[in-house]
């Protein structure tokens, strides 16, 4: 199913659906991306998810399970911060709570990148803020973020 996901969400939330709060937990390797540099995110089980091609300042995100992506660069500083007792090149997230809500069937849309991205059914859309709606494919997200209440703190 291919959606306008703005719409497809604010309408699965007044019909709804469960919002539950998480935070990232896991580290990061990242990378400062060249502009113009294509990145094809391949999820463990070697489903396209989607492509973006990063801008200048722009950087390119690797999480343990190797799904790689690019990271806007005004949203980087707010989202990671260095982890050098991990060495160079890592990064711990500094995003906090956010929200995010289960898919139920198997959808694609455009991201707010301009690229389609594909989510399977189970997989987890971020909804916090609805202008930037971006999917996560389930054993990706789990791999990297746990549930929390709304100060943070996991559950």
């Amino acid at each position: 199913m291919n959606v306008e996901m703005k719409n497809f969400v604010e309408n699965l939330i007044a019909n709804g659906a469960a919002v539950k709060t998480y935070a990232k937990f896991a580290r990061i390797q990242a990378r400062p991306a060249s502009e113009g540099e294509v990145i094809e995110t391949v999820l463990a089980d070697g489903t396209k998810e989607t492509t973006n091609t990063a801008n200048a300042g722009d950087w390119i995100a690797t999480n343990p399970g190797g799904e790689t992506y690019v990271i806007p660069a005004a949203k980087f500083p707010k989202k990671y911060e260095p982890a050098p007792e991990l060495g160079e090149g890592w990064y711990k997230p500094t995003g906090g709570v956010q929200k995010f809500l289960e898919l139920e069937e198997d959808t694609s849309f455009v991201c707010s990148w301009g690229e389609e991205q594909f989510i399977a059914r189970g997989g987890m859309v971020n909804v916090s803020d609805l202008d930037d709606i971006y999917g996560i494919a389930r054993d990706e997200f789990f791999a990297t973020y746990k549930e929390c209440d709304e100060n943070g703190n996991f559950i």
